[in-house]
């Protein structure tokens, strides 16, 4: 199977993921700072810590500020007017980040909320936004780390395409010293007959001149 078919059953999978939310929001009851208080578990398919809080905090930036309980690992919003909730009163809001999952608290200052509580529904649609919103963001840094994919795949083509044209460099300059090599040893080869005739010219010349030494030589006698 190749990559780009890994990224689509991916991807169409995270979209059946997120048409599902609503049913990953389940109430339960949980430990949190104020002791065992009703909650809503937020399932967040594939989202580490980071993506959780990161997009906790935007999310109600909104309404306030979100501080950090660093002892009892809350992430809250106390007294505030968040509409889409309650919009007639200030309510308290706490997420505790797990693996894949917010459990949030809500306090409406005369007890938290749980199914009984008229807030409920409200409160899923807010936390339904909240999934779409990591969702969302998951999706962008998701995109981003395929184009530092992308960018790196381009960076490695450039060094390449240099490479090559390096290498084509090279060979041109191989074949113009082959030509020039060849054309050199056809030379040397012109010259090296022509000195070989030499030579055997200049071993006449002096046998010849040998032989007529010896003549002269020999009628002294």
């Amino acid at each position: 199977m190749r990559p780009n078919t890994y990224l689509l059953i991916a991807v169409l999978a995270l979209l059946f993921q997120g048409a599902n939310l609503r049913a990953q929001i389940n109430p339960n009851k949980r430990m949190m700072s104020f002791g065992p208080q009703p909650a809503l578990e937020v399932s967040l398919p594939n989202a580490d810590e980071d993506l959780i809080i990161d997009v906790w905090k935007h999310y109600l930036k909104k309404y306030g500020k979100v501080k950090r309980n660093k002892k009892a690992g809350e992430y809250y919003l106390e007294d505030e007017r968040i509409n889409p909730i309650a919009k007639k009163k200030e309510i308290s809001i706490y997420m505790i980040p797990e693996k894949e999952q917010a459990v949030v608290f809500i306090d409406l200052k005369n007890g938290f909320l749980s199914q009984e509580r008229e807030e409920y529904n409200a409160a899923v649609r807010f936390l339904e936004n909240y999934q779409k919103a990591v969702e969302i963001e998951r999706y962008k840094r998701w995109i981003e780390q395929e184009k530092k994919k992308l960018k790196s795949l381009n960076k490695k083509l450039t060094k390449l395409s240099k490479r090559e044209k390096k290498l084509h460099g090279r060979i041109e300059e191989a074949r113009r010293i082959i030509k020039e090599s060849e054309e050199e040893l056809k030379e040397n080869n012109a010259a090296q007959k022509a000195n070989k005739t030499a030579i055997e010219q200049q071993e006449q010349e002096i046998n010849t001149l040998l032989e007529a030494l010896e003549k002269l030589e020999s009628s002294d006698k």
